[in-house]
């Protein structure tokens, strides 16, 4: 009987529970995870951007336009639509990083530890709780038949509506404050924690008084935080679409809402939603170029203070 010949597999074949050819392996470990993280966003983000500019520009017969730019940027109902998108934005971005710089000035100098934790726990809720959620939890409690619109109408005789309207941009400006400010608070909360209670005592020490230190030199440290966080807090509010959307279900001009409302089947216009869809692109980038710049002189204070 003919002796058994074990012969090496080839490097091409794959063994049952053998490993994979090292000519398969190879690129994928040249790549790394980093690599496949570029992949990803290059799919998820990169890729998609570049289709909505091709598409923006792009004529039905297949020809270079600027048609659906110029409808965008000569169309009153569409420049009333970035304007207020933007006016809401600036006032819910101000209005937002002052009270939550506030908020969290008061959590590191003058609160108590048990208050602390509830205030974060709070925090940690109302900056989780968005999109269609939030919006029928303030429609429950503000809308025509809310629970405080009812209370306040059958306990003191006073009448929100019709003065006030929870879908309009005060009633957006509201919704957007709920969640907006718990999130300034907690990325404002680690800069006022930089500064350091050693330099008040030594401003003190020096005979400065405590209007003196923050004034020229608290408040100049945290500047660029606090325009940081809101730039940030701006371009959250100025692409929010689920809220503004389940809120007034259409009924406020805005940007995100006239997208959604071209790619409807009442005005399906998939081009000109592209091209709002680049301008918006281009103002959160924007916003993002200048949060970095300002991320950048915070980093350096962070540093020295090590």
């Amino acid at each position: 009987m003919p002796a058994a010949t074990n012969s090496p597999p080839s490097s091409g074949s794959v063994g049952a529970f053998g490993r994979a050819p090292r000519n398969l392996t190879a690129p994928l470990e040249h790549i790394g995870p980093a690599g496949f993280f570029f992949a990803y966003l290059t799919l998820t983000l990169v890729a998609p951007t570049l289709y909505l500019v091709w598409s923006s520009v792009t004529a039905d017969n297949s020809t270079f336009t600027l048609e659906r730019y110029h409808r965008v940027l000569t169309d009153p109902f569409y420049l009333r639509g970035f304007g207020n998108s933007i006016k809401l934005s600036l006032l819910t971005a101000l209005e937002a990083t002052l009270v939550g710089a506030l908020v969290a000035a008061a959590f590191t100098y003058a609160m108590p530890v048990r208050s602390r934790k509830t205030l974060l726990t709070l925090t940690n809720i109302a900056t989780n709780l968005g999109g269609v959620s939030l919006a029928f939890a303030f429609i429950a409690l503000l809308g025509t038949n809310g629970m405080l619109t009812i209370m306040l109408r059958s306990t003191f005789g006073i009448e929100l509506y019709p003065g006030f309207n929870l879908a309009s941009i005060t009633g957006l400006n509201l919704v957007y404050l709920y969640h907006l400010t718990p999130f300034v608070f907690l990325v404002t909360l680690p800069a006022f924690r930089g500064i350091r209670r050693q330099w008040i005592e030594a401003a003190q020490t020096l005979g400065a008084t405590r209007y003196q230190f923050w004034r020229y030199v608290g408040i100049p440290v945290l500047m660029p935080t606090i325009l940081a966080v809101f730039i940030l807090t701006f371009a959250n509010a100025f692409g929010t679409y689920s809220s503004a959307m389940a809120l007034t279900v259409g009924r406020v001009n805005l940007v995100p809402l006239q997208i959604g409302f071209l790619f409807g089947e009442a005005a399906f216009d998939k081009e000109l939603a592209d091209a709002l869809s680049v301008l918006m692109i281009l103002m959160t980038t924007a916003c993002v170029v200048a949060y970095r710049v300002a991320s950048r002189r915070t980093a350096r204070w962070t540093e020295r203070a090590r």
